[in-house]
């Protein structure tokens, strides 16, 4: 929180002051808790009895009003972790071109990403060639015998002119 003031009176004098309290701009608040986060200290509890001299790099750091200080480490979001009820970012549809968290330097945690383009083209009679795209996109990527079945299956829909809906 800020103060503003303005002063009231003739030809720019003060002879009355109003003062009230603002919020400051949201960026502002949002960069001052980004870095308390990034410069946050790791405590642990203290245990009676049970002191242990820490490691030289883990021995203590003095703690100042207003620092702030955690006990334990927030999980890793971008891994699955069931015990945490964490699903992790794997196999997530990302946006190429967005610097937000839905894009994918974010989103795939540094993992890197497929792009898979797929092609809304019209056939010559001008109806969507979607179905043919589709099998020819699982024939990719199954194997041979799948192949067979589904080429039988096609040739046996086209002949008794009914369309199937398979896949």
């Amino acid at each position: 929180m800020s103060v503003d003031c303005r002063c009231h009176g003739v030809s720019g004098s003060c002879a009355v002051k109003t003062c009230w309290k603002t919020m400051s701009p949201f960026e502002k608040i949002g960069s001052f808790l980004k870095d308390k986060y990034e410069n946050s200290i790791q405590i642990s509890e203290r245990i009676k009895k049970k002191v242990r001299r820490k490691e030289k790099e883990q021995r203590k750091v003095p703690i100042h009003k207003g620092d702030l200080v955690f006990i334990n480490r927030s999980p890793n979001y971008c891994v699955e972790d069931r015990k945490l009820g964490v699903p992790g970012t794997h196999g997530r549809e990302c946006n190429r071109t967005s610097e937000g968290p839905e894009g994918c330097s974010l989103l795939c945690c540094g993992r890197g990403y497929n792009t898979h383009v797929f092609d809304d083209s019209k056939d010559a009679l001008g109806e969507d060639d979607d179905d043919a795209n589709i099998v020819k996109y699982l024939k990719n990527l199954m194997g041979e015998g799948v192949k067979e079945a589904l080429k039988k299956l096609t040739s046996d829909d086209a002949a008794s002119n009914q369309k199937v809906d398979s896949i």
